[in-house]
């Protein structure tokens, strides 16, 4: 990645994307990160696995969730898939060289693996706990107060029963 200083000279930023654990493994998990698959098309279009391509009128017979699976169970290994559509082709995924193989005709395309986007609302109601009430009737979501020290992947449902609610003030102290 590239930019410019302070004083307007391009320096050259090394950078890291920081992720939750996959949600192949961590499925129940509250932190956990969806990968998506993609593939480069001739036109230089990115379509995600499973998607049509509008280009060539194909699509993956594999999904990015089974993708990810394999990946996940071996980096440095291979996937195999069909194409649909027009001119249905098989392919080869490697993993380590991040390309998808074309069997027939021999050619290859460049892959990648992008976390999903997830708006600032699903967000914020991903930092919502589920909490269950002391008769066990109903599930109700509640924000952790900042001042616990729970890591933020913890389930506090397993930790906390709604015995009453009551509206708390602002006035209010403990």
């Amino acid at each position: 990645m590239s930019g410019k200083s302070s004083k307007g000279e391009r320096i050259a930023i090394e950078v890291e994307r920081l992720s939750t654990p996959s949600s192949i493994n961590h499925e129940n998990q509250t932190w956990r990160t969806n990968w998506l698959w993609y593939w480069k098309n001739p036109k230089g279009v990115w379509i995600k696995f499973g998607d049509l391509d509008d280009y060539e009128g194909n699509r993956a017979e594999i999904k990015s969730k089974e993708l990810e699976k394999a990946f996940v169970s071996d980096p440095t290994g291979e996937a195999n898939f069909r194409t649909t559509g027009t001119q249905p082709f098989d392919y080869i995924v490697e993993f380590r060289k991040m390309i998808q193989r074309n069997v027939t005709c021999k050619t290859s395309r460049k892959l990648c693996r992008r976390p999903e986007f997830i708006n600032k609302l699903d967000f914020e109601l991903n930092h919502l706990r589920l909490v269950k009430h002391a008769d066990n009737t109903e599930i109700k979501r509640i924000k952790a107060p900042a001042n616990w020290s729970i890591p933020k992947w913890t389930d506090l449902s397993e930790h906390i029963l709604i015995v009453k609610e009551s509206i708390m003030h602002a006035a209010s102290t403990f």
